[in-house]
């Protein structure tokens, strides 16, 4: 289950309350009678750009901050994902930008003991092409 987020503020179904992240594990990954699903939680503020510490809204503190607080929150349950940020890219080559955020988001993740899986969406709106060509 996709959950999409918004961390400056969106309706009651993607502000990233602690009780609504709640609702989403205990629904799929605790609380069932079946088989357990994955939840993962994706940051939308930003599609076809980048969280930046430059007078924005939301920052990259307030993700960096949101993702400590989730891996530290969600640490223990494998069957909640991380996907750091939503289709950041705009283009086909990945810049050093969507390198250094992701990988300093990872490690805020990391450091908090959290072992969960993170996906990280390609620069190209996530729809990376592969040259197959002779010598490419």
């Amino acid at each position: 289950v996709r959950v999409y987020l918004r961390l400056a503020g969106g309706d009651a179904n993607s502000t990233p309350t602690d009780a609504l992240l709640d609702k989403y594990v205990n629904a799929y990954t605790v609380n069932t009678n079946g088989p357990r699903t994955v939840v993962m939680f994706e940051c939308h503020d930003k599609s076809g750009g980048y969280y930046r510490d430059d007078g924005s809204t939301p920052s990259l503190t307030d993700l960096r901050n949101f993702w400590k607080r989730v891996a530290l929150r969600y640490k223990n349950n494998p069957w909640v994902w991380f996907n750091i940020m939503n289709e950041p890219g705009y283009n086909t080559n990945a810049t050093q930008e969507w390198y250094d955020l992701h990988n300093t988001v990872i490690q805020d993740i990391r450091a908090q003991g959290a072992n969960n899986l993170i996906v990280c969406d390609g620069h190209n709106f996530a729809s990376e092409e592969v040259n197959t060509r002779a010598g490419n």
